[in-house]
């Protein structure tokens, strides 16, 4: 083992040997600043990191580093040439993953702060959180591409594929809502199913009022007995309507 000692006019260097015939007194290594860490392999690239923070926040991966192990058996991920291996993960992925988990002064090398900035990078973030369990991390993308500038449509697809289930309810009223009909592109991203699904909704209003009293009338309505309703062909204006119940009713929700 090499220490270093100084005084004021003299510092040294010295090699001295910990064995098992030498192990010193006890077990000289501080938790808090006696690193313990994981190597893996993702795209022939090798991550040498911090292992607490996936075993701290990850159930996947602390139920993997509580599986027993023998004496002499080789652990994955304990050095470059024994990784754990990520099949199937995008290195910019696990990338950005990392960048979120340790970002904080304590592990951050650069000055430059770097951190996952568009819906790219935070959609990494949160498929990589939701298959792994990593909750805080999930529930920090979550609530960052919930403050970006998504469309309904872009949000259901998100919604559907991580289970985000709050977001449904009002993405699917807004599509209600707007005056677009729902076109071949949100078909594609939609799916069928739930495209025809929104249709349906859409087409649960069909009458305006008509031979509104001067007085007494409202926007969707009057309080004029004379006033009768018929359909009629124009620019849909549904922007102040709540199709909650209908959608409730539509989707089983």
């Amino acid at each position: 083992m090499s220490s270093i000692s100084s005084d004021d006019s003299v510092s040294t260097i010295s090699t001295n040997s910990i064995s098992p015939e030498n192990p010193g007194k006890g077990d000289r290594r501080r938790s808090r600043f006696y690193i313990s860490t994981v190597t893996f392999l993702v795209e022939e690239s090798l991550f040498k990191v911090p292992r607490i923070p996936f075993e701290e926040g990850s159930e996947t991966f602390r139920d993997m580093f509580k599986l027993p192990t023998s004496e002499h058996t080789i652990v994955e991920g304990d050095d470059d040439e024994h990784p754990i291996r990520l099949d199937g993960i995008k290195r910019l992925e696990f990338e950005q993953l990392l960048e979120t988990l340790f970002d904080s002064k304590l592990w951050r090398r650069s000055p430059k702060k770097r951190r996952p900035r568009g819906t790219t990078e935070w959609k990494s973030v949160l498929k990589l959180s939701t298959m792994w369990g990593f909750n805080a991390l999930r529930s920090k993308a979550i609530a960052q591409l919930a403050s970006m500038s998504l469309s309904a449509v872009d949000k259901i697809v998100i919604a559907n594929q991580y289970d985000i289930n709050d977001w449904l309810l009002p993405c699917f009223n807004e599509l209600a809502k707007r005056p677009e009909p729902i076109g071949a592109d949100d078909v594609d991203k939609l799916g069928l199913d739930t495209a025809l699904k929104i249709a349906a909704v859409r087409e649960s209003i069909a009458f305006v009022p008509a031979n509104q009293s001067q007085s007494g009338s409202t926007a969707f309505g009057s309080s004029s007995s004379s006033s009768t309703m018929k359909q009629v062909v124009g620019d849909r204006d549904a922007k102040n309507l709540d199709f909650t119940t209908k959608i409730k009713q539509v989707f089983s929700m």
